[in-house]
């Protein structure tokens, strides 16, 4: 197994400290993993996600693609895990700092739901529990990019076959777009989201077992269950 791990620069220059010491994680599980898994992974940057599904495209060693912004964080077991999991399109959970989701609270948070962050309010929300960790992706703000994603090579040539991306003039292609749907704009990754869904017939997942963080004023969002850390 081979994981083309992307960096997602926004056309930005620097890069978080979380961003970094996520990386620095993420090669010290992959040193501490049994030898007989076999993954291997390559860090390279991209400016956009569209830059690394055609590098993901053109390169078929890689078996899957990871991808993070440069101003967010993940967890070590995200990336790993989600390779291991059998599920083709895995998306980061990270909470935003919104406060509590009230409206789910009311119907109870997800049962499975780590209690450090019982009731907060998430880019992606959790819906029907799949085991081990994983839950389908609830995306109700599709105007709102991903911080973190794995794709596995099944996934790309669903996105591929469901919409065909646009040749470009430097011989790349167009995988991520902006699109309308319902009078409303669907950012690009959601976008491609939408056509693994619509060619597979199955579902986007979350690991809430392994969440990310998205940088920026991450305040303390409340005091809903028992708060083992702080964000």
């Amino acid at each position: 197994m081979r994981i083309l791990f992307g960096g997602i620069t926004g056309g930005r220059t620097q890069a978080t400290l979380s961003f970094a010491a996520s990386m620095l994680r993420l090669q010290v599980k992959l040193v501490s993993l049994d030898p007989d898994l076999d993954i291997k992974c390559d860090i390279v940057f991209f400016e956009s996600l569209n830059a690394a599904l055609n590098a993901f495209a053109t390169k078929p060693e890689y078996t899957h693609l990871a991808t993070l912004d440069t101003d967010a964080g993940t967890s070590d077991e995200f990336v790993v895990r989600a390779t291991q999991s059998g599920h083709d399109a895995v998306l980061g959970i990270a909470p935003l700092p919104t406060g509590l989701d009230w409206d789910r609270i009311a119907k109870r948070p997800v049962p499975a739901e780590p209690l450090a962050h019982a009731g907060l309010r998430y880019n992606v929300a959790p819906g029907k529990d799949l085991g081990n960790g994983y839950f389908s992706a609830v995306r109700y703000d599709k105007s709102r990019k991903h911080a973190a994603m794995v794709l596995s090579r099944a996934a790309l040539d669903a996105i591929a076959a469901a919409a065909p991306p646009t040749h470009l003039e430097d011989g790349s292609k167009l995988y991520a777009r902006e699109v309308v749907a319902d009078g409303k704009v669907v950012h690009p990754d959601h976008a491609i989201l939408d056509a693994y869904e619509s060619a597979t017939e199955k579902t986007v997942v979350v690991d809430l077992d392994s969440q990310c963080s998205i940088v920026g004023p991450m305040a303390f969002a409340g005091c809903v269950g028992k708060r083992t850390t702080v964000r």
